[in-house]
């Protein structure tokens, strides 16, 4: 994997990674009730119902970088964020190239919209461009913008 070799190569370079934010999947959407799934019954008393926003999700071991993350993202104030942080045992926390960066102790998290707990054509052949919701596609956009505007200002960078 691509991912795997990259972060290796950071590593055995010894350059230092300040945050690696996978993105997979961030293109599905749906406001009604009951459409958003997940991969623990009980996660469903303490998230939403409605697959109308984007997770930010990572192993026990990221809660620094997913609390960067969200808060940069919240900032923005264009789409609902949701971050879940658990052992990576559980299905779909380690399942993006975030986890190779994991793996080598690099901060790393994963952005999505959680796949096919949301989206019943993921990964069939109704799986096509225009089931993709393209305006919040770019509000997810512009709420990495917040998470960059975030880390530079507070590195006094500009």
């Amino acid at each position: 994997m691509g991912s795997a070799h990259y972060a290796h190569s950071l590593a055995d370079a010894g350059k230092p990674v300040d945050l690696m934010i996978a993105l997979d999947l961030v293109g599905s959407f749906d406001d009604t009730e009951g459409s958003q799934g997940y991969p623990l019954t009980w996660m469903a008393f303490f998230y939403p119902s409605r697959g109308n926003f984007i997770a930010i999700v990572g192993d026990t071991g990221a809660g620094g970088a997913i609390k960067k993350v969200k808060r940069g993202m919240l900032s923005a104030r264009t789409i609902p964020v949701e971050s879940f942080r658990s052992p990576s045992r559980i299905g779909g926390v380690d399942w993006s190239d975030h986890l190779w960066f994991r793996r080598l102790g690099m901060p790393a998290v994963m952005v999505t919209d959680t796949a096919f707990l949301r989206m019943r054509h993921y990964h069939r052949t109704s799986d096509t461009p225009e089931k993709l919701d393209y305006r919040r596609m770019a509000a997810v956009t512009q709420a990495l913008h917040g998470v960059l505007a975030l880390e530079s200002a507070g590195s006094g960078r500009r």
